[in-house]
């Protein structure tokens, strides 16, 4: 199993409704529907067996499935991958990737997505005497990056294995790997724990061979790992150096250099006999543990964390199911919130109805459901497998298979964070833009509560939240009118409200309340929210949006999983009006209407031969925010003027052609004009002048202050005859305080006073 991103789940399996073993893969929502074909999409069903799959991310929403082929016979085994897309689409050869071309056994394998689409395969390989481990990077389109038979991880003599169903793989935060494994080059029965780091070009960082972890008297086997978050790695594993199995685990940094005491600390009670063991990292440097032992006579599922310095946080094992029953198939994955889910196969029942319990323990070691568990599944028949992985949002969503009816088939259950089955959030179904319009909002629809049913008190109302990025500080300096809430539960008050959602690792995110809608029994509502900008060309400003749902009459809010959208002015704005030409003095003196629209950001004037021709970036006079300008030349042009917004519609074309450009007789053309500043009072670092000429030459624009001291002068008469504009502060910065613009151009003089603040 592996999380979706999105609050669902990839699972991927082996079955042999064909008559061999084929792997299957299927994606669930949030809510727990499939999202593809029923019954999952074929990715191997070749003749022979396909069977003993696991998963990695992709990176990109989708996920890469890992099996091995053994449709020549166990003696031949052969290792496959293949990636799939968030919407199902097999994205490389069909049947799958073969990682390894050589004929040898290859038998267990681990993967780990390179999150650009491509993925780190690792496995163990027969091609001489014993087992060894080879690796291979396959980029995002399944092709080999390393060399083709795979680069040597450890050829040791003696076996080198992978844990047979825990992943063996974690990144180095380097774009790399560290990869861990129980080795036999002391001897069978006399098993070790070894690592070797692996830089993204398939070269081997550590030792040659890898770093002893373990190698103390019995045999070390079944190694587990997660990263500690600092480049190095957790490692645990079953131990029998006293004669009966026990739990040690060892901590190594990025340089391969073990951090613990030699050959690891127990951990764990160590005076009973110990199985089942998965970890996971507790977002703090450090790890969780899980296991069953038999200090009570039956085996009994048990818990505890280790910091980063090797020592165990919670005193006594935490104690996930006693019952007096064996509980075994421990399954763990992250709370995303410092604690983890545990979920098992429970004989309860009875011995041949195994039925799925869960737990929940936080950073703290406090039990967060009913004791001894949650009940996922008791119906009549008998579980075997157990799979779970994280939602993100405190729970888990767990899949097994069950014999039900004579058949064993694969189920999948959601547990909330409180402990539910189901889905107590809401669940956000689309955030999308309305259109056509001319943006600021977008249409927020999410599905209801499980609890919120036609004549049930169970949800009250349900809100709405707007992500805010920014840092905690600045939120809090928003002064009055500003009300902080921890709580999702707490009603808006009058002014701002904000709203602080603790994450796994200390960091959190901040939301901004936008409405409250009452809850009424239907399966689902929306609103109208506004977004904070619209998209613009090169730039998609996403909105992150959260739905709350309240319970009726108390201090309990279910969250939804975020999800993001963003709006769209997609209304183009009107054709420039009115719009006229005048020829004199040597040019078109082109003018037309300051558009209505207040999204407007240029004009767009083009020039063709014909009133037919296209407009487009090889006839583009200009593009200016001004509504006037002098295209020097002959006359008889044909001119189209487009508007344009700030997120780049462009309106229709107004038209000029020869005969509606009109003759102005000599010395009717443009006058010596100086107009207003703008803005006025304006900053320093601008102050842009806009003026007209009426002939080249002879014309200078300055700027003085108030004791007559020219600070800026500039030469425009080059600029020749129509509408300009100058930015007399380019270059430097004014000082605050009063100014006069001063075109002079012979005996004749202009003047205006602009005023610049700071």
């Amino acid at each position: 199993m592996l999380p979706d991103g999105a609050g669902g789940a990839f699972i991927a399996w082996w079955d042999q409704r064909s008559g061999s073993f084929d792997i299957y893969l299927q994606r669930v929502d949030f809510a727990g529907v499939p999202k593809w074909t029923a019954n999952g999409i074929a990715l191997a069903d070749a003749p022979g067996d396909q069977w003993a799959c696991n998963l990695t991310s992709d990176g990109a929403g989708g996920c890469i499935v890992a099996w091995n082929d053994t449709s020549l016979g166990l003696g031949n085994g052969r290792f496959y991958v293949q990636r799939v897309d968030a919407n199902g689409v097999v994205r490389w050869t069909p049947g799958g990737v073969r990682v390894c071309p050589l004929e040898s056994v290859q038998g267990r394998r681990a993967v780990l997505g390179d999150g650009a689409g491509g993925v780190f395969c690792v496995w163990g390989d027969q091609r001489g005497a014993d087992s060894d481990l080879y690796a291979q990077h396959l980029d995002g389109d399944g092709a080999p990056l390393w060399s083709p038979d795979g680069v040597p991880i450890c050829t040791a003599p003696g076996n080198q294995l992978l844990s047979m169903i825990t992943m063996g793989l974690v990144p180095d935060g380097a774009g790399g790997f560290i990869v861990t494994w129980y080795d036999q080059r002391n001897g069978v029965g006399n098993d070790d724990i070894y690592a070797q780091r692996v830089d993204v070009f398939g070269t081997p960082l550590w030792a040659f061979d890898g770093v002893p972890l373990c190698t103390a008297w019995g045999a070390q086997v079944s190694p587990v790992v997660c990263s500690n978050g600092l480049g190095g790695a957790i490692v645990a594993w079953t131990d029998s150096r006293l004669g009966y199995s026990q739990i040690y685990a060892q901590q190594v940094d990025p340089y391969g250099i073990p951090l613990w005491p030699a050959d690891g600390i127990v951990v764990g009670n160590p005076n009973v006999s110990q199985g089942g063991l998965r970890m996971v990292a507790d977002g703090a440097n450090g790890a969780i543990l899980a296991w069953y032992d038999y200090r009570y006579g039956s085996s009994d599922v048990f818990a505890q964390r280790v910091s980063s310095s090797g020592i165990q946080q919670w005193g006594g094992d935490v104690p996930l199911c006693t019952n007096w029953a064996d509980q075994a198939a421990i399954e763990l994955a992250s709370d995303g919130f410092g604690g983890a889910v545990a979920t098992w196969r429970d004989e309860r029942s009875g011995v041949s109805s195994g039925d799925v319990y869960a737990q929940r323990v936080n950073a703290s070691g406090s039990l967060l459901w009913a004791f001894d568990g949650v009940a996922v599944s008791t119906a009549a028949g008998d579980v075997d497998v157990v799979r779970l992985c994280s939602d993100a949002y405190g729970g888990a969503i767990l899949a097994f298979n069950e014999y039900r009816g004579g058949e064993e088939d694969l189920y999948a259950q959601r547990v909330s964070g409180d402990g539910s089955l189901g889905g107590r959030e809401p669940r956000i179904a689309s955030a999308g833009d309305i259109g056509p319009d001319q943006g600021g909002r977008v249409r927020v629809l999410w599905d209801r509560s499980d609890l919120d049913q036609s004549g049930s008190p169970g949800i009250e109302s349900y809100s709405l939240w707007r992500r805010v990025i920014t840092s905690a500080g600045a939120l809090r300096a928003t002064g009055p009118g500003t009300t902080w809430a921890e709580d999702p539960a707490l009603p808006a008050s009058g002014g701002r409200t904000l709203l602080r959602v603790p994450g796994a690792r200390g960091e959190a995110t901040y939301w901004e309340y936008i409405v409250t809608v009452p809850a009424w029994g239907q399966s689902g509502y929306g609103y109208t929210a506004a977004t904070t900008a619209d998209s613009m060309p090169g730039l998609l400003p996403w909105n992150v949006f959260l739905v709350t749902a309240k319970i009726a009459g108390g201090p309990t809010a279910y969250m939804s999983a975020p999800d993001s959208g963003y709006s769209v002015d997609n209304l183009a704005p009107g054709a420039p009006a009115p719009f006229t030409a005048a020829y004199a003095s040597g040019a078109t003196w082109l003018h037309w209407g300051q558009s209505a629209e207040p999204d407007v950001g240029e004009y767009r004037l083009y020039r063709g031969a014909s009133a037919d021709f296209v407009p487009g970036p090889g006839n583009l006079v200009v593009a200016q925010s001004d509504t006037g300008y002098a295209d020097v030349g002959p006359a008889g042009g044909f001119y189209k003027l487009s508007a344009v917004d700030v997120h780049g519609n462009q309106s229709g074309f107004a038209l000029i052609r020869p005969q509606d450009t009109t003759d102005v007789p000599a010395g009717e053309g443009p006058a010596l004009l100086l107009g207003p500043v703008r803005p006025n009072p304006g900053r320093g670092d601008r102050l842009v002048v806009r003026f007209s000429l009426d002939r080249p030459g002879g014309s200078r624009l300055a700027l003085l202050d108030v004791t007559g001291r020219q600070i800026v002068e500039r030469e425009v008469g080059s600029l020749g005859p129509g509408r300009h504009e100058v930015d007399l502060a380019r270059g430097q910065r004014l000082v605050p305080g009063i100014y006069f613009v001063r075109l002079v151009r012979g005996a004749e003089v202009r003047v205006r006073r602009a005023v610049v603040v700071d």
